[in-house]
């Protein structure tokens, strides 16, 4: 029988938080809070101390650990430089930009945001990069570099990770008045929505159930190192194009949290669209938090590839609030799998908790459907 890990038994013993909550910085795409909040009870019993903005790593280490926080008046102009990982030379690769964005003006933070694509001479390895530089002056600046480097020590943990995205290397860098960031990961393709938008209908849904099932394991992945992703959303779901892959892979942990650390989270980090009733409302999230905004991406990539007969998403949300079942395109409901497909993804998005599947149990759903 899977032994469920859920918020209420992690917290079963936990203290009060008291929380005063404002957010910072908006971290292209990420948001990003300002916590003062007293120490909780961990799993062992042990006071857990939460992080603040300040806490970050500056000097340059291996790879074992890259933290050291600096206090209020360590925050100078002058820093050094941290690495993990091997830094890949990209100077000898073929570069493409598929993203370059400059924030003056906008309603992210000023600084500017790069992702390339590197493909080696002999096009057998792609990686990519995201690099953000930002003005030391700017008071977002340290809250985005705190969070880009705590992605990157989060994706260094996983040893060969089958579904979360895979970690090469990441670099910070300080000038007389620029942070610089680089986060460098292998290529893992399209997010899940344009790549459901050009799905073989002769494929739609066994395809759907591997991505089903590499999202379930990736899961899996994330919970054996105690991690709740936090915004979990199609977007950060990437397909491998490689049609002898294809595979889904979890990205962006930059609003991750590791219970055994940190506790469990109650503020309303991620992105709200996506994020389950507890998120919502400020109650402790476990990792069924997760198991929420999953269900409702996967029925956000259904929809787009066709598996589901709903006009639009608001059609979709209209459907879900009022309670109705959500229907199968008549195409699929001669399939069991596409019916199992359906159903097990409602009960990943139910307000209860309880009726939520755990990872371990959506994998063996997904794998024998």
């Amino acid at each position: 029988m899977t032994n469920k890990i859920s918020s209420e038994a992690l917290n079963q013993n936990n203290k009060t938080i008291s929380v005063e909550e404002k957010p910072v910085a908006h971290a292209f795409g990420r948001n990003i809070r300002k916590e003062n909040i007293e120490p909780i009870q961990g799993l062992s019993g042990s006071p857990i101390p939460h992080k603040t903005l300040n806490e970050f790593a500056i000097t340059r280490s291996d790879q074992s650990s890259i933290s050291t926080p600096l206090s209020s008046d360590q925050q100078s102009p002058e820093l050094s430089t941290t690495r993990l990982g091997d830094v890949p030379n990209t100077k000898d690769m073929v570069t493409e930009v598929i993203l370059f964005r400059d924030g003056d003006g906008m309603e992210e933070p000023a600084g500017r945001l790069s992702v390339e694509r590197h493909l080696s001479q002999d096009a057998e390895k792609t990686l990519v990069s995201r690099s953000r530089s930002m003005d030391k002056e700017d008071e977002e600046a340290y809250a985005i570099y705190q969070a880009d480097h705590r992605e990157a020590e989060f994706l260094s943990t996983f040893d060969n990770p089958e579904n979360i995205i895979e970690f090469i290397a990441f670099e910070a860098s300080s000038s007389s008045d620029e942070l610089t960031t680089t986060l460098y990961m292998a290529d893992a393709g399209i997010n899940a929505l344009e790549a459901a938008k050009s799905l073989d209908s002769m494929k739609t849904v066994n395809t759907l159930k591997q991505w089903s099932q590499d999202l379930a394991q990736g899961l899996v992945e994330l919970k054996a190192k105690m991690i709740i992703h936090r915004d979990i959303k199609p977007e950060n779901l990437l397909i491998d194009p490689d049609p002898d892959d294809n595979r889904l892979r979890i990205a962006d942990l930059g609003n991750a949290c590791d219970v055994t650390k940190e506790g469990l989270p109650n503020d309303s980090t991620g992105t709200a669209f996506y994020a389950s009733p507890e998120a919502k409302e400020g109650q402790f999230q476990g990792f069924e938090s997760d198991i929420y905004s999953a269900g409702l991406s996967l029925l956000r990539i259904f929809m787009e590839a066709g598996l589901i007969k709903v006009g639009s998403w608001t059609e979709f949300c209209i459907i879900r609030d009022q309670g109705r079942p959500i229907p199968l395109h008549p195409d699929y409901k001669g399939s069991d799998t596409a019916k199992t497909l359906l159903e097990t993804s409602q009960r990943m998005i139910s307000s209860d908790t309880t009726v939520r599947p755990d990872a371990e149990e959506l994998v063996k759903i997904f794998t024998d459907c």
